[in-house]
């Protein structure tokens, strides 16, 4: 549930406060797919008619849009537009979008390509089918990056002041028994991470979900991506990670020379024990 309290202290500025419940409102429809004012209401903790008038004024910029049929409210297109504008400033799917189609070729599992955004892990591109336990992995999610391959992937090159401030800042949440949500095992599985040349995650967001995941990096030699092979546990034995993962490690350092980077491969990877 999406926390909101009116009870709450509300910021001095109304602009901001209604700003605020408006991303609330857009939050919760985007993760229940339709939602009417009753529900919001709920969800929420805001009155109804302060629930109303925000969804009024979403779809009068089209941001939502009301369901004819159930009258409940939903996203609009205008949204996917405005996002598909963004991702297009990075040129980076593009870049990337043959890559992802051949490692999903040769290893028959489904190929995510990730960005960071604060202690989020956010799929900005996807190749192959929805198995199982994985569905969630969907275009525009975003999930903690302690929980993800892709999310250690981009945390493991770090500098590591910035790494111990996302690690140190927040509660590592515990999404499933395998969760690690000590920093220390964490920082030991990063660690690991830089040895190897790619993370990997063992039903740590979602049971029966096993995922590798290499860095992606740019000219600079700074790490821009992450590049997740992710498919369901027993498809991906421990015997099969070694071809797998080097299956990765070469598709990430292709990305990463056509991205313009120029530094010495070292494990199947540019640099793994690289602290920027």
């Amino acid at each position: 549930m999406i926390k909101s309290d009116e009870s709450v202290k509300a910021p001095r500025n109304p602009l901001v406060q209604s700003l605020q419940r408006a991303d609330q409102i857009m939050e919760a429809v985007s993760l229940r797919g339709e939602l009417g004012v009753r529900e919001l209401s709920s969800e929420l903790g805001l009155a109804k008619t302060t629930i109303h008038r925000l969804l009024t004024s979403l779809v009068s910029v089209g941001y939502l849009e009301q369901n004819p049929d159930t009258r409940r409210y939903r996203l609009s297109i205008r949204l996917f537009e405005l996002g598909s504008r963004v991702l297009g400033r990075y040129g980076l799917r593009d870049e990337a979008r043959e890559f992802l189609v051949d490692l999903h070729q040769r290893t028959g599992d489904t190929i995510l390509l990730a960005v960071r955004d604060g202690a989020s892990v956010i799929y900005i591109d996807r190749v192959g089918s929805v198995h199982q336990g994985h569905a969630e992995s969907r275009v525009g999610t975003r999930f903690p990056l302690h929980a993800t391959a892709s999310g250690k992937a981009l945390l493991a090159w770090l500098p590591t002041e910035e790494r111990w401030e996302i690690l140190g800042h927040q509660p590592l949440d515990k999404l499933t028994e395998r969760t690690v949500t000590q920093c220390q095992e964490m920082e030991e599985h990063l660690a690991r991470a830089r040895r190897t040349g790619f993370a990997l995650v063992d039903g740590e967001r979602i049971p029966g979900v096993r995922a590798l995941s290499a860095p992606v990096r740019d000219h600079s030699g700074a790490v821009l991506a992450s590049l997740t092979v992710v498919t369901a546990t027993e498809l991906l034995p421990d015997s099969r990670i070694p071809e797998v993962g080097l299956m990765l490690l070469d598709a990430a350092w292709n990305l990463s020379r056509r991205l313009g980077y120029q530094g010495k491969r070292r494990n199947g990877m540019p640099d793994p024990h690289e602290e920027r």
